[in-house]
């Protein structure tokens, strides 16, 4: 009976210990808390603007905040005339690419500040050949990666030939209708109303290939539109 009572009198002191500990971690403060676990997010990144235009190919970064507490703020753009900061909601903000060169995007969370290292190079032509039936596509990209080329024919079938620069590989071909599509394809290409909005709800077909650089892994995108109105010509969004 005796070393029950000391191993239940042990017992009672381990249990007080353990709950203790459980109520001081339960009143540490939330920033604490904010403070010994770091927010994810691409410390580098590479944007495409577009020589001459003083724009280029926008890009979201969604900050990964520990266990969704807190948020972001102070974010802040060390060359604005390389990259500026914009729309700034929640825990998430656009880079807009201004002209070639490199900015530090910085941000605070949890009173501690994170660097994004942002390296913008000019546009571009990720594809050698670009066909579309019997005839090649592939120099409208040189200035933007998309392009309304204006048609009046309603609904024709064209084979799609792809061919990427050196360096450059395809990453995928999205055809509107069918959807992800292997290259050389036969696909129906239609015009419809002409739009300068989304061209994932335009009312007309488009080709739109991804090409990955196979040594940075960089993904850049062109996309061949038929609008039949309007003039054909290179978008710059």
């Amino acid at each position: 009976m005796g070393n029950l009572t000391v191993r239940s009198k042990h017992g009672k002191k381990l249990f007080a210990f353990l709950l203790a500990m459980v109520l001081c971690a339960s009143i540490i403060p939330v920033g604490q808390v904010q403070a010994a676990a770091k927010p994810k997010f691409d410390k580098k990144v590479t944007l495409r603007a577009f020589k001459g235009k003083n724009t280029g190919l926008e890009q979201y970064m969604y900050i990964n905040v520990p266990n969704g507490v807190g948020q972001i703020s102070k974010v802040t753009s060390s060359n604005k005339k390389v990259v500026t900061v914009a729309n700034v909601m929640g825990n998430g903000f656009t880079l807009k690419p201004k002209k070639k060169g490199t900015a530090k995007v910085t941000f605070q969370y949890a009173k501690k500040k994170y660097t994004i290292s942002v390296t913008v190079k000019y546009w571009e032509n990720p594809c050698k050949s670009f066909q579309v039936g019997n005839k090649d596509y592939a120099k409208k990209f040189n200035v933007s990666g998309r392009y309304y080329l204006r048609s009046k024919t309603e609904r024709v079938k064209k084979k799609i030939v792809i061919t990427p620069q050196k360096g450059w590989k395809i990453d995928r071909i999205f055809v509107w209708g069918p959807g992800v599509v292997k290259n050389k394809s036969v696909v129906y290409v239609s015009t419809g109303r002409y739009s300068d909005g989304d061209p994932s709800v335009a009312k007309y077909s488009y080709i739109n290939v991804t090409f990955q650089n196979k040594k940075t892994g960089e993904i850049q995108g062109t996309i061949l539109e038929f609008p039949h109105e309007g003039k054909s010509k290179n978008i710059f969004k």
